[in-house]
């Protein structure tokens, strides 16, 4: 599988900030070239600004995390429709699952139930996260093809019990965690994002438990603006800890 990093911040970028050194769109990865997690209002800035404006022409499912706006939009999706007929997935509480939009199909996920969307297999768990539907669900996602497995875990604080014993059975090449409030303590979103100790703890666990395999890979996403510093110092940060960090336009191979 292939991941490039669309946007890798959390909801307090300013648009004004777009083109300044080290500027992160919100949230949101493309898996090879059909498959998007999070259709958010940026992804079209990123084929704007990295000069590759068609990049999500062959998308053919979105995978959405949760309803908030800086990861979901609608107008997002009809333009990647009006390209690929692209469906939707997502909690099925997080809109009306007989929703049509321009055609668009949406598919309600079940937690912990294994599904085929396109070429892939997907396993959506749950994530400690909220949002202003109160029967949606927040959702981290697996993700397999061909013998390789990721954890897409952003947003979300720790890792809520059922959903840690799921997958303390698998084994995953790249486990990929919300990185949200880099060092600050105290800081009122703890209980729905993880700071920089917290993804070290939950790094351990998954490396002890060999959740993670010998050669697999942790990163961070989803990163403050306020809370963190620029991509060297953050990326210097977590050197000791061997916890890569996702930067907007950021390619890689699994």
């Amino acid at each position: 599988m292939e991941l490039t990093f669309v946007g890798t911040g959390a909801a307090d970028w300013k648009a004004e900030q777009r083109g300044e050194p080290d500027y992160r769109r919100f949230s949101s990865v493309l898996i090879g070239d059909d498959l998007l997690i999070d259709p958010g209002p940026h992804v079209f800035w990123y084929t704007e600004d990295f000069h590759c404006p068609d990049l999500l022409c062959s998308v053919k499912n979105c995978l959405l995390t949760h309803s908030h706006d800086d990861h979901f939009r609608m107008d997002t999706l009809a333009r990647i429709y009006a390209h690929s007929n692209a469906e939707l997935w997502c909690h099925r509480h997080a809109m009306d699952r007989e929703q049509v939009f321009a055609g668009l199909q949406v598919h309600g996920l079940h937690t912990f139930t294994p599904t085929s969307i396109g070429n892939y297999i997907v396993t959506a768990v749950p994530a400690n996260h909220s949002t202003a539907v109160p029967t949606e669900q927040a959702l981290h996602f697996i993700i397999e093809q061909e013998g390789k497995r990721i954890f897409y875990g952003c947003d979300g604080a720790w890792l809520l019990r059922d959903t840690w014993y799921y997958l303390r059975e698998l084994r995953f090449d790249l486990m990929i965690f919300d990185g949200t409030l880099g060092d600050c303590n105290g800081d009122r979103r703890i209980f729905e994002h993880n700071n920089l100790h917290m993804v070290e703890m939950l790094a351990d666990a998954m490396r002890q438990n060999h959740v993670l395999k010998e050669n697999g890979r942790i990163m961070i996403s989803h990163l403050s603006r306020l809370a963190h510093e620029t991509q060297d110092r953050v990326e210097a940060r977590m050197q000791g800890s061997q916890i890569a960090v996702a930067r907007d336009g950021l390619r890689i191979q699994v």
